[in-house]
């Protein structure tokens, strides 16, 4: 759902879509099609799953309403499907959407083109990433292996 503010009082509901993806029922398929995290930026939507990345643009109505259109998207190998890539967490920053893929580490998105999001880079843990951040080109993480947790810093390439 998308509320337009203007009054915090009385928001008014301008969308309201149900995002949801062909198997991704809970009594049906494997579930890998659920959306997991989201992040907004510049007048897209990012909706991560077990199986793609898929980005929308908020389009307004002429009734003041907005609509969602899927504009773009990158699926998941087959390698990081089998690697259990999870999805937990999704941030922007400049021109890249990083993602806190659990078990499979964390993953770094182009987002230049928002139609073509494509993997930049991925960065692999001892364990399930906890949390993510940046601070200027470092991205770290928290892990948290059977040992306890553990902090990780990596630097984004630049290409």
């Amino acid at each position: 759902m998308i509320f337009y503010l203007a009054d915090p009082v009385n928001p008014d509901m301008t969308t309201a879509r149900t995002l949801v993806k062909q198997g991704a029922s809970r009594s049906y398929g494997d579930g890998k099609a659920n959306i997991r995290v989201v992040a907004y930026s510049c007048g897209y939507l990012y909706c991560s799953s077990r199986r793609d990345l898929t980005a929308y643009k908020l389009e307004m109505l002429p009734s003041g309403r907005y609509n969602l259109v899927e504009v773009g998207k990158r699926s998941a190998t087959p390698l990081e499907q089998l690697a259990m890539r999870w999805p937990r967490g999704l941030f922007r920053h400049q021109d890249l959407l990083i993602e806190n893929a659990g078990p499979f580490g964390v993953l770094v998105y182009d987002i230049t083109d928002p139609i073509r999001p494509r993997r930049k880079y991925h960065a692999t843990t001892s364990g399930w990433v906890q949390k993510t951040g940046l601070c200027r080109q470092m991205l770290y993480t928290l892990s948290g292996p059977q040992g306890g947790p553990e902090l990780n810093l990596f630097e984004i390439p630049d290409k």
